[in-house]
């Protein structure tokens, strides 16, 4: 699944990068008529735009995937709303929960698929090297526990 994601991820890049030009011109106002833009072009803007749906599908299964374990786990419990559980919350050391609720303070207008990316991006090697594989934890619930517990501020 980590090599689907990202090739497709290369994929955005390089369809971001063959366009570039194209939309450039047309922002600029040089390109007066669709003559002067390829049909190859305008098939793969449209091709991209495609491949935007399909990364975020990908990160929206991955999000539940992550969800469904945690609770499968016993990281989370399932009330009225997801919560943690209090020996979970216990795993994660003091220094990384204060990074995570600043993190949210400073990023709180960020969706929760945004806001799963951001902490994976920032917080990853933290999270795998301090949480995860010390506690033998997937790493998908580790974020998800990681998300709750930087969006609640108790």
């Amino acid at each position: 699944m980590e090599t689907t994601l990202i090739g497709a991820f290369s994929a955005v890049a390089t369809a971001v990068t063959g366009l570039s030009g194209v939309l450039w011109k047309i922002h600029q106002g040089e390109t007066k008529n669709r003559g002067e833009i390829s049909d190859k072009q305008v098939k793969a803007a449209y091709n991209m735009g495609r491949l935007e749906q399909r990364v975020d599908l990908l990160w929206e299964f991955l999000m539940k995937q992550a969800r469904a374990t945690a609770l499968v786990g016993g990281l989370t419990t399932m009330a009225s709303a997801e919560k943690l559980s209090l020996s979970t919350i216990s795993l994660y050391p003091p220094e990384l929960i204060q990074k995570l609720k600043a993190f949210y303070s400073a990023n709180s207008h960020l969706s929760d698929n945004d806001l799963f990316r951001s902490i994976h991006e920032t917080f990853g090697e933290a999270l795998l090297a301090d949480v995860c594989l010390p506690n033998k934890f997937f790493y998908g619930p580790c974020i998800t526990a990681a998300v709750h517990i930087a969006k609640n501020s108790e």
